[in-house]
């Protein structure tokens, strides 16, 4: 935790190995915005579990649009 967010991005980058980090970080953060947003607009609670409800649903749809079809490689 002594690091710096930027470091911690880059080692768990590292760590993860995967070529859609990018894509998962970014959808973290938009997760973590809309949650926001909906605590604010709808006098909604914080909480974990409905971040990650969102956070899982959008991983699942983007995962369904990179798997190749039956006619890719």
């Amino acid at each position: 935790m002594s690091l710096e967010p930027f470091q911690m991005t880059i080692l768990a980058r590292q760590a993860f190995g995967s070529s859609i980090f990018r894509e998962i970080l970014i959808l973290a953060c938009w997760a973590i915005w809309y949650h926001m947003n909906s605590i604010i607009s709808d006098q909604g609670l914080r909480s974990f579990a409905r971040w990650r409800t969102t956070f899982v649903k959008e991983i699942m749809k983007l995962l369904t649009l990179r798997r190749p079809t039956s006619g890719e490689g």
